[in-house]
């Protein structure tokens, strides 16, 4: 089996900012990115159409970790556009 140096194309050695598919950080993002996607497709329409958006402000907790899910996905646009893949 060869290693993971000699399969990567000779024109991406020597980038420091390459992040490659099977790297185990990049499927962690990948894998939390995904939970924050499920995350917003229930909750969304849950806090427009069945609270009325009475959760987010009665709510402590819930507003701190919508705050918080919000700042990965904001990461996560940054981390798109910053980084080619």
């Amino acid at each position: 089996m060869a290693k993971h140096e000699e399969l990567i194309h000779p024109s991406l050695r020597g980038i420091r900012y390459v992040i490659f598919p099977d790297n185990k950080w990049a499927q962690q993002w990948d894998f939390v990115m995904i939970l924050v996607i499920f995350y917003y497709a229930f909750s969304v329409p849950y806090q427009l159409g069945i609270s009325g958006g009475m959760t987010a402000v009665t709510n402590t907790g819930f507003y701190v970790f919508n705050v918080i899910v919000n700042c990965i996905f904001v990461g996560e646009c940054c981390n798109a556009f910053t980084f080619k893949r």
